[in-house]
């Protein structure tokens, strides 16, 4: 990590209380992987096509490869941002360390996929799934998208145009993606529904404490600043 960047306290304050919390429920609560590659950096410049490493710190990496970085900006001012898988989605999420903890306590699952603009009462909604709800004609629906993108048309449809090569790579991605037995898997997903309530369960007090302690922590934070 470049020697520009200063680890904020409230990041090992975080590290310690997040070892303690996985202690505690016995699995991690927030997705992704927190820690050091040093390939991040090869991708960064790639995606700026100069080397300005040394103005990144790089500590965690979402789902799908989106990064997290520590950003020192134009103004000499060090801030948190995010990099998408791409080069896209470049966004700074806070202008410290206790405002990208706010941020990650919203509730999003992973920031390569979710709206950045979701609310979080959009969050919550789109996670209170009734499931009991869901019918085999729900999974049919939903899996018939595959099934149309093993065809030249459903994936035009759905990629626009493309040309031969990616059409082709196309077809094989989807054409070796298996289609489950729907009424199979409305079986099991009836019989796991209450296992499904109670992680839910535990997912949401697990948000809830992390929202606990950045509370405390941004009252300490904001009375050294």
């Amino acid at each position: 990590m470049s020697s520009k960047i200063i680890i904020p306290k409230e990041f090992d304050d975080f590290y310690e209380w997040t070892t303690k919390q996985i202690e505690k429920h016995g699995e991690d609560f927030i997705s992704g992987c927190f820690k050091w590659r040093s390939d991040n950096y090869d991708a960064i410049k790639h995606w700026f096509n100069f080397d300005c490493t040394e103005r990144f710190g790089v500590f965690g990496a979402g789902l799908t490869g989106n990064l997290y970085a520590f950003w020192i900006d134009d103004e000499g001012d060090q801030k948190i941002v995010h990099l998408g898988l791409e080069g896209d989605n470049l966004l700074v999420l806070g202008n410290n360390f206790i405002e990208f903890l706010q941020y990650l306590s919203i509730g999003y699952d992973d920031t390569c996929v979710d709206d950045f603009n979701a609310t979080f009462e959009k969050i919550k909604q789109k996670d209170n799934v009734d499931f009991k709800k869901v019918s085999k004609e729900d999974l049919d629906d939903y899996y018939s998208h595959t099934e149309s993108l093993r065809t030249d048309e459903g994936i035009k449809k759905t990629f626009g145009d493309l040309s031969g090569a990616d059409l082709k790579m196309l077809k094989e991605i989807y054409k070796n993606i298996e289609i489950p037995d729907t009424q199979k898997m409305h079986n099991q997903l009836q019989n796991q529904i209450p296992a499904i309530e109670k992680n839910l369960e535990k997912a949401e007090k697990m948000l809830l404490e992390l929202r606990q302690w950045i509370s405390k922590r941004r009252k300490k934070h904001h009375l050294f600043c």
